[in-house]
Formats: structure tokens, sequence, C-alpha cells
């Protein structure tokens, strides 16, 4: 009787257990989703900004190169140029505005995460200290 008693005690306790983690758990991985959402969507954007910054200073380099061999006329270089030099300059402007928002976020998450720790030990010290109050009471 004794063996089924504990038996039954420590299955009602797991289950208990299992179903108040669980919603804490899940609201866990969906954050972690989303956040690994959010970076995927930043990266990719900044890829393709680095795509197009690479093709622009390509096509710099080429117009840089035929000016150089007599391919271009000097009255064509120069509107050329700056056109592509002003592509560029916004290019990176919208580069550094996507790697600030990466980082924001990553400095966010990192503040969300040490918040959280500290609420979690402030807990577990609330806790430990009901369930001393407890153990002194039955003594």
């Amino acid at each position: 009787m004794n063996g089924v008693a504990i038996g039954l005690g420590l299955f009602v306790t797991l289950a208990v257990v299992a179903y108040t983690a669980w919603p804490w758990l899940a609201r866990r991985r969906d954050l972690a989703e989303s956040g690994a959402q959010v970076q995927l969507a930043q990266s990719t954007q900044g890829e393709k900004l680095a795509e197009q910054r690479e093709e622009l200073l390509t096509a710099l380099r080429d117009l840089e190169f035929d000016y150089t061999v007599g391919k271009v006329l000097e009255e064509d270089y120069g509107p050329l140029r700056q056109s592509l030099l002003a592509k560029v300059a916004d290019i990176m402007v919208q580069l550094d505005e996507v790697q600030a928002e990466s980082d924001l976020d990553v400095r966010i998450e990192a503040e969300i995460l040490a918040a959280r720790r500290v609420l979690h030990l402030e807990h577990n010290q609330v806790v430990g200290q009901l369930i001393y109050q407890q153990a002194t009471r039955c003594r």
C-alpha cells in the first residue's frame, strides 16, 4: 500500500508540474521562433542590399575602366559616375539602418533575458521562503 501511494503521489506531482510548466515553455518557444523570423527577414534584406552595393561598385569600376581606355566620353562620365556614387551611398545608408535595427533587437533581447533571470531568481527566493515558513510551522 505504501509503494502504491508513493507512486501515485509522484505521478500526480509530475502531472501538476508538467501542466503548470507547459504554457511557460510554449510561450518561450513561440518567442524564440518569432525572434528568429525577424532576424531572418533582416538578414535577407541586408544580404540583398549588400548584393546591390557590390553590383553598383562593379558598375562603377567598369565605368572607370571604360573612361580610362576611352570608351566613355568625359561629358558622359561625370553624370554617370555621380549617379552610381549616389546610388551606392543610398544603399550604404540602408545597410547601416538594417545593421542598427539588428543591433537594437539583440540589445533588447539581452535586456529581456536579464530581466527574466532576475525575476526568476526573485521568484525562487520567494518560493524558498514560503517553503521554509511552511516547514518551520510543521515542526
